[in-house]
């Protein structure tokens, strides 16, 4: 019986790996990262692989510093190197917890992948991640480029991110391991009525899928991937205008006369990649009222909030960053 998953992820290596630089692993012992961690253990037949282990122990659960002391002894096992990074109850501020916990743990990974000039960092998301980041969206009234959700390779942090188990499903990862005679830890907070996440994966999906009769998880994986197929599309259309920028006289400036008329939804994406390289966001408000204006040719209309303004005069818009 052929190795889908090592066949899948040996072919995701070989699409990028470039020898010579070592690469991160995100590593919390669960089934997810340890799926992955032994996947490219197994990919060193093939190449190269220069692996470190990046683990960070939230100090929520009491469990949680005897799985980093057997993480310890799991890396020397395996002759790995091991970052490891400890958080202490008082570096978590009321509020939420499980999003100050992410931030901790990336800003980790981030500061260690700069350190060691890594390639990339490998995070094992798979596509059940997916659905719940995509169906989070929708319920959040995110745009239609939002709801891409994960991609198999990102930027964050300075950081590239590969997620080589994205197009699998948890069940996958579970009967790899299954076959693998491979254990690994059960982190009930991922389970928790506590955070949102958990809910999701214990309650509302399940539930979605009782009540539609089908894999509402497929579904959704399936929407994050036309969104980012439409997002790469008008990526590609407005990359020409984009380099149309300048330094005008009210900060940057763009002038849309040799491109009008332009479709709404794709006035609307260049708008978001402008702002994204100024590395704001705008209200809804702002935007659809800056392309409104735009699309009808209003000459002299200003949109103002505590980051910025667009101004749109003949068809020229500039931009001021009250930031900079």
């Amino acid at each position: 019986m052929k190795d889908i998953l090592l066949l899948e992820v040996k072919k995701f290596i070989e699409k990028r790996f470039v020898p010579g630089k070592p690469l991160l692993l995100g590593y919390s012992g669960g089934p997810d990262s340890k799926a992955l961690l032994y996947l490219f253990l197994e990919c060193r037949r093939f190449f190269a692989l220069d692996l470190h282990l990046a683990h960070i122990d939230h100090g929520w659960r009491e469990e949680s510093r005897l799985e980093a002391i057997a993480i310890k002894g799991e890396a020397e096992n395996l002759k790995l190197p091991l970052h490891l990074h400890v958080l202490k109850p008082e570096d978590f501020r009321p509020g939420n917890l499980e999003e100050q916990g992410r931030n901790y743990r990336y800003q980790f990974f981030s500061e260690l992948y700069q350190s060691l000039d890594c390639q990339a960092i490998l995070i094992g998301h798979h596509a059940d991640d997916q659905a719940e980041v995509v169906l989070k969206r929708v319920f959040e009234g995110s745009s239609l480029f939002a709801l891409k959700g994960l991609t198999a390779e990102s930027q964050m942090l300075g950081m590239q991110v590969w997620r080589p188990l994205i197009s699998f499903r948890k069940r996958e990862v579970l009967d790899w391991l299954y076959e693998k005679k491979l254990n690994y830890f059960q982190d009930p907070t991922n389970l928790s009525d506590r955070f949102l996440r958990g809910r999701m994966r214990k309650e509302m999906i399940p539930l979605l899928e009782s009540s539609f009769g089908k894999e509402v998880a497929s579904n959704l994986c399936r929407l994050g991937d036309e969104s980012r197929e439409v997002t790469d599309y008008f990526c590609t259309l407005n990359k020409s205008i984009l380099d149309h920028i300048y330094q005008g006289a009210e900060g940057t400036s763009l002038d849309l006369n040799p491109f009008l008329p332009l479709p709404s939804i794709q006035l609307k994406y260049l708008l978001k990649e402008w702002m994204r390289k100024e590395g704001i966001t705008f209200s809804k408000q702002i935007l659809d009222g800056t392309v409104a204006a735009v699309t009808d040719c209003l000459s002299g209309k200003k949109f103002q909030s505590k980051k910025g303004a667009f101004s749109i005069k003949s068809g020229i818009i500039s931009f001021c960053n009250h930031e900079k």
